[in-house]
């Protein structure tokens, strides 16, 4: 069910579907788009393909706050997009072939039950340590309807 709720978000999918360590597929306007739900119930939302070779990610598995593609365990924050294996561990010489090996990340939030995303992924660079009030709001509701 894609719903708008004001600001680009459409709801696409009900909170009560998405129990911690799931992931699902989703459609979003015109993006395909999986929406998961980490071990400690923050949501997140990336695109359906890993850049390595375009394997489905809605097949890998959530460790942590990162994507495992099942084709060749390529690892991604999905909070901010980036490699964290195996980029970290390659030379430099190779790291800088494959530098731009990022996760597109979609704007998430949960509220009223229902979890939504804009259609259209950030533009650059997401940071840990940027303000981030999609994902601020998205912990703060995962957090309070837990508690």
């Amino acid at each position: 069910m894609e719903q708008s709720t004001g600001g680009g978000y459409l709801n696409v999918l009900a909170s009560g579907d998405l129990e911690p360590g799931q992931m699902r597929e989703i459609s979003a306007g015109t993006h395909r788009i999986v929406v998961g739900r980490l071990y400690d119930g923050t949501v997140v939302a990336f695109a359906p393909s890993c850049p390595h070779e375009a394997a489905p990610l809605v097949q890998g598995t959530i460790r942590g706050g990162s994507i495992d593609c099942s084709r060749h365990h390529y690892m991604f924050d999905v909070r901010t997009g980036e490699n964290t294996f195996p980029l970290p561990i390659y030379p430099a010489w190779k790291r800088a072939q494959v530098s731009d090996l990022r996760l597109p990340i979609f704007p998430v939030i949960e509220r009223d039950g229902w979890i939504a995303v804009e259609p259209e992924p950030y533009q650059g660079r997401v940071d840990d340590d940027q303000e981030n009030t999609e994902l601020k709001d998205s912990e703060q509701t995962s957090s309070s309807r837990r508690d």
